[in-house]
């Protein structure tokens, strides 16, 4: 069977579009306030960690060992008040879109002292903050987390 120059164009058009599809599309997975606990735990934190849950909102933050800031929000089926959140929000500094998929949106930033990630997926919030100099950790641990993609 030979190729003609119009089907050429056509399959390697069709594959183009495939792989920029593919690659727009791409998801992350929703962690449960119990992984994220378990994670923390690994980490280590200090004895000022609180934990709540207010119907289907459950959130979780603390000062880590290392220095960090971190917290977590799961906010089950209340869409309207992660949406409500976000748009209260001032994600301040030099905070910018790192990353999008179909299901989560990825946030960094830094300024002179600090970097933070900022992470949506599904209907959970993922925020944490530490010294510059932890850039690489922050991400690794966000990265294990499963809020980050490089």
């Amino acid at each position: 069977m030979e190729c003609t120059g119009s089907k050429k164009i056509a399959v390697v058009f069709f594959v183009l579009v495939l792989t920029l599809l593919c690659s727009c599309s791409g998801t992350l997975k929703a962690q449960k306030m119990d992984n994220i606990k378990t994670e923390i735990t690994k980490v280590g934190y200090r004895q000022d960690t609180f934990a709540e849950r207010r119907g289907d909102i459950s959130t979780i933050g603390c000062l880590l060992d290392n220095g960090w800031t971190f917290f977590f929000y799961d906010y089950g089926k209340n869409k309207s008040g992660l949406d409500n959140y976000l748009a209260l929000m001032d994600l301040g500094g030099d905070t910018a879109v790192k990353d999008k998929g179909s299901n989560y949106v990825i946030y960094e930033g830094s300024n002179n002292i600090n970097y933070w990630i900022y992470a949506r997926v599904d209907n959970t919030w993922l925020e944490i903050f530490g010294p510059k100099g932890d850039k690489e950790d922050i991400k690794k641990f966000v990265t294990g987390l499963g809020y980050y993609k490089e």
